[in-house]
């Protein structure tokens, strides 16, 4: 096929044993090419709930690298009251090896884990383990938060931090 400069995939795959594999729901497997690919998306994945794989293991290693930052550790690293209130609340979250986070817990999760993994942040690594993990759960969100190719993102990010922010002080 190649020395006679034909390229196309079907005669391709009809010339090679290929094997087809079925799903009773192809819509897992869309691709977000094109605005109606990303709409079609959107309405999809509309969930309230979105869930990444993390390990007990890792959950541990989170919080004791959360509770061992001072006050003023705090103060530079976060923004925001609501990013406190996520990061120090996913213990709460785990079910069975699995993070279970609203959608605007996970975008302010998303979007805070991007800013500090962006940045030399080495002075706060106290364990060589938590700049993998936060790398991991990072990449974790971004597989699964459709939102992020939005062109109105940025205001999707404030409306999750006002929501989370009302949810704290009604709480």
């Amino acid at each position: 096929m190649v020395d006679d400069d034909f390229h196309k995939v079907g005669a391709l795959l009809k010339r090679v044993n290929t094997s087809y594999v079925k799903f009773d729901d192809e819509n897992e497997f869309l691709n977000l090419n094109t605005p109606d690919e990303y709409e079609q998306a959107l309405k999809y994945y509309k969930n309230d709930e979105i869930e990444i794989t993390v390990t007990n293991t890792e959950i541990v290693i989170l919080n004791n690298w959360l509770s061992s930052l001072s006050e003023e550790n705090q103060s530079t690293l976060f923004e925001d009251n609501c990013e406190i209130f996520v990061l120090f609340n996913l213990e709460s979250k785990q079910r069975n090896n699995k993070l279970v986070l609203s959608n605007d817990e996970a975008l302010v999760l998303f979007e805070w884990l991007g800013n500090f993994n962006d940045e030399d942040r080495t002075e706060f690594y106290n364990n060589e383990n938590i700049q993998q993990l936060l790398y991991d759960l990072e990449c974790s969100l971004e597989s699964t938060l459709v939102c992020i190719f939005s062109p109105d993102y940025k205001m999707i990010v404030a409306n999750a931090r006002t929501n989370l922010n009302k949810m704290m002080f009604t709480e």
